[in-house]
């Protein structure tokens, strides 16, 4: 505990055991994060006690780094999908947002809406988007109108036929984003 302090620093950041040991201190902060990398290591016993904590630790860092890089990848994964760091909130959307962003994700070229995403809207709310995004003047959309729902005015589906007519009609989605999906990380 006394040399440690005085030692890490020695370290450039980008030295394979300091990276080693930050994946060691992102699976003592964050169950999702030792969850996964015990899964890809095929540790069978996730508990949480200290001592298969230290049992996990000895083992990535008896690891040579090349098996150590895809331990990386997976906690930081686990960590911002779904992870919750010293029992906080979690990385939250707009943090995810600026990591997407800071990765190269453009959500204006890239999002695409999916079915979670509308089944939290209102029918109101999906009619709202099929209008804004002119999904009624393609093709594709009056094609599986004619063909699935018989012709029927949009207006007059259920809510999960427009979500079903949305998704499966054929509609380019990539790209048409939501005001409301652009800017909920800033």
């Amino acid at each position: 505990m006394k040399r440690l302090p005085d030692l890490i620093p020695t370290f450039d950041p980008d030295d394979e055991k300091i990276k080693a040991l930050l994946l060691v201190a992102a699976t003592h902060g964050n169950g999702e994060a030792k969850e996964s990398v015990q899964k890809l290591l095929g540790i069978k016993d996730p508990r949480y006690s200290w001592y298969s904590q230290a049992k996990l630790d000895a083992r990535i860092l008896e690891l040579p780094w090349a098996k150590v890089k895809p331990l990386i990848h997976e906690a930081v994964k686990a960590i911002i999908l779904e992870g919750q760091i010293g029992g906080a909130s979690g990385f939250g959307t707009a943090s995810r947002y600026l990591a997407g962003r800071f990765l190269g994700v453009d959500l204006s070229k890239e999002w695409a809406v999916t079915e979670e995403y509308l089944q939290k809207k209102t029918k109101a709310e999906c009619l709202a988007f099929i209008k804004k995004f002119n999904l009624h003047r393609d093709g594709n959309f009056r094609m599986y109108i004619q063909k699935t729902f018989k012709g029927r005015d949009v207006g007059k589906l259920k809510k999960g036929e427009l979500v079903e007519l949305v998704l499966k009609s054929g509609v380019d989605l990539v790209g048409r984003v939501p005001a409301e999906i652009l800017k909920e990380g800033r």
